[in-house]
């Protein structure tokens, strides 16, 4: 076959393949991974790497493993959660899905299921501003900009949201003068 002897009790080599197949289609029949993830998961194993590559591959061409799709699922899943982009990419990205994979993503999701990150924002900014005693006070409102921010809204996008409440009346703050008070 291959020219080495095998032991009595070495597998066959193909045998060895479907087991690698087989232990990539139990990890993905309990949750979708990226292909990153996959091949950590059977590397730990102790899967051949080839093999592993191999089962990836075979994995992308019937549509069972595909970065782009486990993006979007997740951009789809967070957003309906109220999750901003930010926090949303980062988790992507920490499971080892490629940039170009994600931006794809995130555009599906605006064009195909109408998902738009100022929106959700809007929603949130309603949300939290419902919860709290009018008018606004500084507090409040620092509250209400560190909740948005650790939501994964960009900093710039939470202040121009709460900027028109930063001008009202007895809120304490005029955003017309820098953070020096001048």
């Amino acid at each position: 076959m291959d020219g080495e002897p095998r032991s009595p009790v070495d597998p066959p080599r193909a045998a060895v393949r479907e087991s690698t197949y087989d232990d990539a289609v139990e990890l993905l029949a309990r949750r979708p991974l990226s292909e990153a993830e996959l091949r950590e998961r059977l590397d730990g194993r102790a899967h051949d790497p080839d093999d592993v590559e191999r089962v990836v591959e075979r994995l992308r061409a019937a549509s069972y493993l595909d970065d782009e799709r486990l993006a979007l699922d997740l951009i789809l899943f967070r957003s309906r959660k109220g999750h901003g982009p930010e926090r949303t990419s980062e988790e992507i990205r920490r499971r080892g899905v490629g940039e170009e994979a994600i931006r794809r993503a995130w555009e599906a999701a605006a064009r195909d299921y109408d998902i738009d990150p100022r929106e959700i924002l809007r929603l949130r900014v309603r949300r939290h501003l419902q919860k709290e005693a009018q008018p606004l006070d500084q507090r409040q409102l620092r509250r209400v900009y560190n909740a948005l921010l650790r939501a994964g809204f960009a900093a710039t996008d939470v202040r121009s949201e709460l900027d028109p409440f930063l001008d009202e009346p007895g809120s304490g703050h005029d955003s017309r003068r820098d953070d020096d008070g001048e």
